[in-house]
């Protein structure tokens, strides 16, 4: 796991650094970050987790799966191994 836990929220949506989100159609709120995890120094409460290795993530906290399928966005993470690099789109407020 990436060592943080997201709550089915979508508060925000956008791009890292921004002031203001420009939508409200993707992403998760990162409410922690597991001191022991892989994540920690990278996410932060708060956060928002819009997209893992380029597949955006839902309002509802899915991602697409089979054929008109979706699937819960941790499906995407439990695919690595530890210590693979998975690559996260992220939505940070400025000053945050």
């Amino acid at each position: 796991s990436a060592g943080g836990t997201a709550a089915g929220q979508n508060p925000n949506g956008g791009t890292a650094g921004a002031k203001t989100p420009p939508s409200k159609r993707s992403g998760v709120l990162v409410k922690r970050v597991t001191p022991t995890g892989s994540s920690k120094g990278v996410l932060r409460p708060d956060d928002v987790l819009l997209a893992i290795d380029g597949v955006r993530i839902g309002i509802d906290s899915t991602v697409p799966f089979r054929s008109g399928e979706r699937i819960a966005f941790s499906y995407l993470v439990g695919r690595h191994f530890v210590g693979e690099t998975i690559t996260l789109s992220v939505w940070r407020r400025v000053g945050a």
